[in-house]
């Protein structure tokens, strides 16, 4: 786990950009979501791994296996991990939660505690039941008490703003893919700056942001770049070592093109409300 081991490829095996966790979760998560999006050739992947030389590396047979996986990795990202619907209970979840731990009301062990037995046992009952339980007391604050209530009925707050919502044709030809972060900027800032006028509490207008996902949304990672090193394809016939980016254009791009997300959410209740002031603006978002 911490790369210290004699032989430093089984760690990239543990910890790496083909690691098994990544290549497990892709396919699992897509089987169990009910989409195709993340499903690529594993046992073409796994059939060409091999360690030369110490190091890690696939062989040219699965060159396309591998960059299959890795746009496979993009697309559940879009498509899934990040989805509107998924990330407003998430984001509905975590302002629970932050309420909570304003109130005094989620007690969660301290880095201190951890180091001890009793600490480490108490983080091991917080679990998805442990903190569901703590949102759904009858003693909650009232704004994590409408919360919860629309968690339990399946019920999200309606998405108000994104890169896909106002999609209008660009001024001039587009060459680079499109950044509408740069449109939506002032959009946001022009919403948060008004919401009390428009009462609309803390609680009720969330923001989704890709500086706050819990994910790297990076399905790639080149050489240069924190994660470490790339995956590496290895020709057989003149024992030459090549990262995949500098063969594929599909990844290349990928790990180049860094997505970018930004949204808002609001509460159902008060759709309407934002609807009327962004019309205003020039923003015009469906009803609902």
């Amino acid at each position: 786990i911490l790369g210290a081991y004699s032989k430093p490829y089984l760690s990239k095996i543990i910890n790496g950009q083909l690691d098994v966790d990544r290549l497990d979760y892709l396919l699992r998560d897509s089987h169990y979501a009910g989409v195709t999006y993340g499903k690529y050739d594993l046992g073409r992947i796994i059939d060409q791994l091999c360690v030369v030389d110490g190091h890690f590396v696939v062989l040219e047979g699965g060159y396309e296996a591998v960059e299959q996986m890795i746009f496979a990795r993009y697309q559940m990202y879009q498509q899934v991990y990040f989805h509107k619907t998924k990330r407003a209970f998430e984001l509905m979840l975590w302002k629970c939660g932050e309420i909570l731990k304003t109130t005094g009301k989620l007690d969660v062990p301290t880095l201190d505690e951890l180091k001890t037995k009793e600490g480490q046992d108490k983080f091991l009952q917080c679990d998805d039941r442990w903190f569901l339980n703590k949102i759904f007391q009858p003693d909650t604050p009232a704004e994590v008490q409408t919360i919860a209530d629309m968690i339990k009925n399946r019920k999200s707050y309606y998405e108000t703003y994104s890169p896909t919502i106002n999609r209008k044709a660009p001024l001039s030809p587009r060459i680079e893919p499109d950044n509408s972060i740069t449109i939506l900027e002032p959009i946001q800032n022009a919403l948060k700056k008004n919401l009390q006028t428009l009462g609309i509490q803390d609680h009720e207008f969330l923001i989704d942001m890709t500086e706050r996902s819990p994910y790297n949304l990076v399905p790639y990672t080149p050489e240069s770049e924190e994660e470490g090193s790339s995956i590496k394809i290895f020709y057989k016939n003149n024992l030459y070592f090549e990262p995949i980016e500098q063969r594929s254009h599909v990844v290349y791009t990928l790990a180049v093109h860094k997505p970018a997300m930004m949204r808002g959410f609001v509460i159902p209740s008060k759709y309407t409300i934002v609807k009327d002031f962004l019309s205003n603006i020039d923003f015009h978002i469906p009803d609902r």
